[in-house]
């Protein structure tokens, strides 16, 4: 992925709907943690959370794709994620309407100290805690637009 490319389908409904990695490059002292959210636009009032994991040791340069949606994340030294209102835990691979291009924007956050929220909070109030302990932060912003017949395929019933 590239700051304002396209999400590659791997990583979207149409897709495996796993998470994107991530290559952390630098980070200020004394970083305590790293968190990553997920969100797309939907309009100047909403933006749904599609994902949010915080503590993630500050010594990782790399976030894999695929992070399993558990709770907590134990090769990323136990980070937690949160989960979508009465849904699952971890990254939930976007899937607009098909038609119209969606902006989905990636956050990464240098935290200045370990946020003490439990595993399987709403995305929304995990994005609240980790904005209140932010370092430093960097965006990745992509856009997604998913076509009819993509559309078609990955909503038939099957036989």
């Amino acid at each position: 992925m590239e700051n304002g490319g396209t999400l590659p389908a791997r990583y979207t409904c149409d897709g495996a709907g796993e998470s994107p990695p991530f290559e952390i490059q630098n980070h200020p002292d004394p970083t305590a943690a790293l968190a990553i959210t997920g969100e797309y636009d939907r309009g100047p009032i909403n933006e749904p959370v599609f994902w949010s994991i915080w503590n993630i040791p500050p010594e990782r340069t790399t976030i894999p794709a695929g992070i399993p949606r558990t709770p907590t994340v134990e090769t990323l030294g136990g980070a937690p994620q949160g989960r979508q209102r009465g849904g699952e835990v971890g990254y939930k691979a976007p899937c607009p309407p098909p038609g119209q291009p969606y902006e989905h924007r990636f956050q990464l956050y240098a935290l200045g100290e370990i946020l003490d929220i439990e595993a399987g909070t709403k995305h929304d109030d995990a994005v609240e805690a980790i904005g209140s302990s932010v370092l430093a932060s960097a965006r990745l912003t992509v856009t997604l637009q998913r076509s009819e017949r993509t559309s078609e395929r990955t909503t038939q019933p099957m036989e």
